[in-house]
């Protein structure tokens, strides 16, 4: 979670992880979410924010990448 101007609350909500929160600011390092875990987010006033999705590549994709360094 990237937060471009105000402030976000980021809180994980599942009951397999020990609580935690996060403030979210455009100065703090991204909000990461863990696939399958209960997050929560709050705005604080008026905020702006973006969602990025990443996704690790296949094994056989690494070696690829690694055979064409």
């Amino acid at each position: 979670i990237h937060v471009v101007s105000g402030h976000l609350r980021y809180r994980i909500v599942d009951p397999r992880r020990e609580a935690s929160e996060q403030l979210l600011t455009p100065q703090s390092e991204p909000g990461l979410i863990v696939p399958t875990l209960l997050h929560r987010v709050e705005p604080l006033g008026n905020v702006e924010f973006f969602v990025e999705f990443w996704r690790a590549p296949e094994p056989a994709t690494q070696e690829r990448i690694q055979s064409l360094s």
